[in-house]
């Protein structure tokens, strides 16, 4: 989640940016309206792609934490689950999240591309006991 301090240039590549400005005759310093430009033209360049592509969605409405079941039955049934290419999921943990979805990944040998999408609303715990960047500094 962004916070309101995120500027949206840091996402994109300042060079294609400076291209927009020189393309559209914006003024050098005229970033965002580079940045305007640029995204017109990545949406369109992503909706044309969608015409040649076969896509098919698959929503379902059902607790996650029961996923795993529901494929185990398919296997029992001697039906292969349906692998997806991106699986997407939001406020579960990273790690509840690949115990229970990973299986629903298709393979790499398949798609190397395939993704678990997630979003968090909390921040993850460090890994290591290292100290946090400016942990060292004295609190008034």
């Amino acid at each position: 989640m962004l916070d309101d301090s995120q500027d949206p240039l840091s996402s994109w590549s300042y060079d294609e940016l400076l291209s927009m400005i020189e393309e559209h005759s914006l003024p050098i310093n005229d970033l965002y309206g580079a940045l305007h430009f640029h995204l017109i033209s990545q949406f369109r360049l992503f909706a044309s792609s969608l015409k040649s592509r076969e896509l098919q969605f698959t929503l379902l409405g059902k607790d996650v934490r029961g996923m795993s079941t529901m494929l185990q039955k398919s296997v029992r049934k001697n039906r292969s689950p349906q692998k997806f290419d991106r699986v997407g999921v939001s406020n579960m943990g990273i790690e509840a999240s690949l115990a229970v979805l990973s299986g629903m990944l298709r393979p790499y040998n398949e798609n190397r591309h395939s993704t678990l999408l997630t979003a968090l609303n909390y921040p993850l715990d460090t890994p290591t006991n290292e100290p946090l960047e400016n942990e060292h500094l004295e609190r008034d």
